[in-house]
């Protein structure tokens, strides 16, 4: 058997590789993740090194979040990475407990541990002296089935983040809605998060129930509007279509928000309510 000549086989290589030059080979087409799927590891940030935990104001949200300069105030249901929290954020290291605060047992042994950081205060609605933060109740999330990016996202915020327990499949969203339902008129939470396949039927049955004002986060832009003009309680996103930072910005915006319905709104759901019943 004739050994190939190495000679010859890098001139056929070159003109193989000339000849697709000329065809426009030369360029690779973008490979893109199928419709419908999970974008994946693909899209997240590289892993090593593990970065801390995004806030609300590393995604440039209202100035309130982004910079404090007086002690941060704090109110609802405080845990103790909360209290971490807000010292890490408080420009000096000290922290106001609004009135109404209630601390579980481990917050409250940070709190007696250092008291000299640790003031308790009658806030008003609409403090103006003070730039709070928006440590109040936590928030729901859920998720049906399998995503990298949701993931790290949840992973990232889970002081604020509660995972709903249930299944995470289809058939478990409308017990899914119901319970978050009840426990955001319950005051038990300020809200949920929803990363879905396809938004059409959580979107659907989200807003069939009283007390959720369900918005879908197809852009930033939508977020924004949905908090500003309907006081949105609860964000659903389609995870194949949007990436890690998409996702995780849209969910910081929710987090840093109060959800409160306007009035012109609350008289129009209201009046859409009755006409339904």
């Amino acid at each position: 058997m004739t050994t190939p000549d190495p000679q010859l086989i890098a001139r056929i290589a070159e003109q193989v590789l000339r000849a697709m030059q000329a065809s426009g080979g030369s360029t690779p087409a973008p490979i893109q993740p199928p419709l419908g799927q999970c974008p994946g590891a693909g899209v997240l940030p590289d892993p090593a090194p593990v970065s801390p935990p995004v806030t609300v104001s590393q995604q440039g949200d209202p100035p309130m979040v982004q910079a404090l300069t007086e002690p941060p105030v704090i109110d609802g249901l405080i845990t103790a990475n909360m209290i971490d929290d807000a010292v890490a954020s408080s420009p000096d290291g000290s922290v106001i407990l609004a009135a109404t605060a209630r601390l579980t047992p481990l917050a409250q042994d940070k709190v007696r541990q250092a008291p000299h950081r640790f003031s308790r205060r009658q806030v008003a609605a609409t403090q103006g002296t003070l730039q709070a933060i928006n440590y109040g109740q936590p928030w729901l999330w859920w998720t049906c089935g399998q995503c990298p990016a949701v993931k790290q996202i949840v992973e990232e915020r889970r002081h604020r983040l509660l995972p709903m327990i249930a299944p995470r499949e289809a058939a478990a969203l409308p017990s899914v809605l119901t319970d978050m339902a009840g426990a955001i008129s319950t005051g038990r939470a300020a809200g949920g998060i929803l990363f879905v396949a396809q938004a059409a039927k959580p979107m659907c049955f989200a807003n069939r129930l009283r007390g959720i004002r369900a918005i879908l986060g197809h852009c930033d832009g939508s977020v924004r509007q949905g908090l500003r003009d309907l006081g949105a309680n609860v964000l659903i996103l389609e995870f194949p279509y949007n990436d890690y930072d998409q996702m995780a910005g849209r969910v910081d915006s929710m987090l840093a928000s109060s959800p409160a319905v306007p009035a012109t709104i609350a008289h129009a759901l209201h009046a859409v309510e009755g006409a339904r019943s």
